[in-house]
């Protein structure tokens, strides 16, 4: 992995660490987590005024990605309700290197070399750590945090290979994923309006300003790790993306004040290993 799309994927990893902490600060997070997605959809439709849209033959891809992108945000809603960012956060995005990994050697023949196939490995063991520690094997009883963290595995796993095939197909990853957070605006507003109509409103009232900001931090995020998947192996970008647990540890235990474990910041410790083994796979 070159040095640029290397260091582009620290920044992408420590920045969403970052949100998912702003996002579970909010009074209520689920829908914190919708107008979050209207605030990026906000600010992708200038962008998409001056990238034009993604090429025909990435339409199927991004339309299934807006589904996912709503699904996304409503159980990454609901599991900060039911749970704190360092169990939620190691849960879900940890167990998505690994099966993206099966994935795309099963059905793209995206084969990574055995010294990647290593650090993927090595990495998704320190992102497990990090929730198998602690209050974590406690967590494994709440049978809703449960649920959503597994769907959200399940989700993150589909966009990122959704994405992957798509970005590399749109001509520009950055048009493709404007294109899907100003669809995914109007897909949560129908959803949100019709579903929590009163409390959607009166939470953009008071805070329309962060939402537009973490939105459109988001979708930024969001376009550099696609454009990495367009130079990198998706799982070895998937891997290192994931990497955003190391910073979510501290920042949960900095910000947000959650209790600080040794199990977990032991994994965080392996996560650091593997992404330094990670620049010279």
């Amino acid at each position: 992995m070159d040095f640029l799309t290397f260091a582009l994927l620290l920044v992408c990893a420590a920045s969403t660490a970052l949100l998912n902490c702003a996002l579970k600060h909010q009074r209520d997070p689920f829908i914190g987590a919708l107008l979050l997605a209207v605030g990026g959809g906000a600010s992708a439709l200038p962008l998409l005024l001056l990238t034009g849209l993604p090429s025909a033959e990435s339409l199927p891809f991004l339309a299934v990605s807006v589904l996912m992108a709503l699904l996304f945000w409503v159980f990454l809603g609901k599991a900060y309700e039911a749970g704190d960012v360092g169990l939620v956060f190691p849960l879900a995005y940890g167990s998505a290197p690994a099966l993206v990994l099966i994935l795309t050697s099963a059905f793209l023949h995206e084969h990574p070399s055995a010294g990647q196939l290593a650090v993927i490995l090595l990495i998704t063991a320190g992102l497990l750590l990090v929730f198998f520690s602690g209050a974590g094997l406690a967590a494994l009883a709440d049978r809703r945090l449960l649920i959503h963290c597994a769907a959200l595995i399940a989700i993150i796993c589909a966009y990122t290979i959704i994405d992957a095939l798509g970005a590399r197909v749109s001509g520009s990853p950055v048009a493709y994923t404007a294109a899907i957070y100003a669809g995914n605006c109007f897909a949560t507003l129908a959803f949100g309006l019709s579903r929590h109509g009163e409390r959607l409103v009166r939470a953009a009232a008071a805070g329309w300003r962060p939402a537009i900001f973490w939105g459109a931090a988001s979708m930024l995020i969001y376009s550099g790790e696609l454009w990495a998947m367009t130079r990198a192996p998706i799982a070895l970008v998937a891997a290192l993306r994931e990497s955003s647990i190391l910073f979510a540890a501290v920042f949960a235990v900095i910000l947000l004040k959650e209790p600080l474990r040794p199990g977990r910041m032991a994994g965080a410790g392996v996560v650091a290993l593997g992404v330094m083994m990670m620049r010279l796979a």
